[in-house]
This record gives C-alpha cells, sequence and structure tokens, in this order.
C-alpha cells in the first residue's frame, strides 16, 4: 500500500482491533482515494459494504468500509466534517451501492453529499423536521416517558 499511503494526504493511520488499517483522509480526498482503491492493482476494492456516520459534537465522522475479494482484506476510510457545514462529494460515481447509505446518512444526520441526484428521506416523513441521530437532536414527544 506504499502508492496508496503516498499519493493522499493521511491525516492518520489506525490499526483496528481486527488488524485492519483504518486511514483518516481530509473530506476533499475520499472520493480520490475511494475511486484509487478500486481501480488500483494494489487493493482493488470490489465493494463499499457501508458508510457509517459518528457525531462527536462538533464534527461528524464518515467511516468507508471497503472490501478486496482479491486480497479477502478490508480497508477503512474516515474523514471528519464539520457539523456546522457537514458536506462532502458523493462516492456513487465510484460505487453505486453508495446510494442508500448516503440518504440514510441524509435523512438521519443531516450530511449533504454533493453530486448525489437522488437525494431524500428514507426513514423519517418528509414533513419530520432536523436529524434525530444527531446529539443535539430535540426529543419533545409527550408519549415518551423520560420527557416528565
Amino acid at each position: 500500500m506504499e502508492n496508496f499511503t503516498e499519493k493522499f494526504n493521511i491525516i492518520d493511520k489506525i490499526e483496528q482491533k481486527d488488524g485492519s488499517i483504518k486511514y483518516v483522509l481530509p473530506k476533499n480526498e475520499v472520493k480520490n482515494c475511494i475511486f484509487h482503491l478500486k481501480n488500483s492493482a494494489e487493493f482493488s476494492a470490489d465493494m463499499l459494504l457501508s458508510i457509517r456516520a459518528v457525531d462527536w459534537v462538533e464534527k461528524i465522522e464518515l467511516v468507508y468500509l471497503l472490501y478486496s475479494s482479491k486480497l479477502n482484506d478490508f480497508i477503512t476510510i474516515s474523514t471528519m466534517l464539520e457539523a456546522s457545514n457537514p458536506v462532502t462529494d458523493s462516492v456513487i460515481s465510484v460505487f453505486k451501492s453508495a446510494a442508500f447509505d448516503e440518504c440514510e446518512i441524509f435523512d438521519l444526520f443531516g450530511v449533504g453529499f454533493d453530486g448525489h441526484e437522488g437525494m431524500k428521506r428514507l426513514l423519517m416523513p418528509e414533513f419530520y423536521v432536523g436529524n434525530p441521530l444527531l446529539k443535539n437532536a430535540c426529543c419533545k414527544d409527550e408519549r415518551l416517558v423520560w420527557n416528565d
């Protein structure tokens, strides 16, 4: 993976408990990085397994899990977005399977994905205001016991 680490501005490299590596990159390099990992002979990622989001209050972390069946190995790419303006590039042009995950993250965390044409809510009704998985989301509902 030497070519990979030289080509991109890697902020951090973290070894996961399962032995896989998590690379933290700036948000403007994620799409190109995923494209490189898919098309390089070095890793040849043929599956984007998931995109996850984590709300760290000040920032929102996006975590992309890729798999190479050729190497039988996983790689994780992560980036941090400012919570005040959580927008990044869509990776649908690289992996069509990103469509559902990006819509879900948009719906639940409010992250915008530039280049995603069919962005819509998946789980929450269209009239719902806000993003329920953000830590600052308001949960005022008279049916909930803890709101007494």
